[in-house]
This record gives C-alpha cells, sequence and structure tokens, in this order.
C-alpha cells in the first residue's frame, strides 16, 4: 500500500506526527491530523474490505493511535461520522480544522483513561 507523503507539524525544530495509522496489523503512517490519519486508515480498510477480510481483523488489526493510545475501527468510525469525515460510510472530507481537532481529542479520552487505569494496576 503506498504511504501518503505528508507535511507534519513542527514545535520548536522537532517534527511531531500525533496520529499512527495501523491498518492490517501495518504501520501506514504518521498524520498531523485526524483528518488525514482517517483518510489513511479509511482507504487502508477499504483495501481490505475489497479483498475480503474478516470482522476479526477490522476489530483487532486496525486501529489509530494519538498519544500512545489506541481508537479501534469503529471508533475511529464514529469520531469520522460525528465530524462529518464520512457520510453514508464515503469519505467526504480529510480536513479538520484545529477546533476541529482539540474536540475529536475528546473521542481519545475514554480510550485514554482506561488505558492509564489499566496501566497503574
Amino acid at each position: 500500500m503506498k504511504k501518503n507523503k505528508i507535511r507534519p507539524a513542527i514545535a520548536g525544530g522537532a517534527i511531531i506526527y500525533k496520529y499512527k495509522v495501523v491498518v492490517n496489523l501495518e504501520d501506514i503512517g504518521r498524520y498531523d491530523n485526524f483528518g488525514k490519519a482517517f483518510g489513511a486508515f479509511h482507504a487502508g480498510v477499504k483495501n481490505l474490505l475489497t479483498k475480503g477480510t474478516s470482522r476479526q481483523i477490522l476489530e483487532t488489526a486496525c486501529w489509530i493511535e494519538y498519544d500512545k493510545f489506541s481508537i479501534s475501527f469503529y471508533e475511529a468510525r464514529d469520531i469520522a461520522n460525528i465530524w462529518e469525515l464520512m457520510k453514508d460510510g464515503k469519505l467526504i472530507r480529510t480536513k479538520t480544522s484545529a477546533r476541529e481537532e482539540e474536540l475529536i481529542h475528546i473521542g481519545f479520552a475514554p480510550s485514554v483513561a482506561l488505558s492509564r487505569i489499566a496501566q497503574s494496576l
């Protein structure tokens, strides 16, 4: 699968990639915003579906990471639907505003909170 070339965010000379996309346990790439990350995720999952895949693969081998925490295929799909990146299962945009990015991070909050609780046990 061809990796998308992106322009990373830069802070103090350091490159910051907020999101890591994994499809079928393959690192698809790192992206500076959720819209671009979801676009790559959507393309990768769509490719899997056209080849024929199982629900188990979608549930266990496809995710988007943010700050070392991840959201599942279903959570990513739900966030994309809420922010209207998708309509009727089709990707309609990959550009997200700074405000949308701030609010999308809330979608990662349950996963982050549960992961941190589990790590502390």
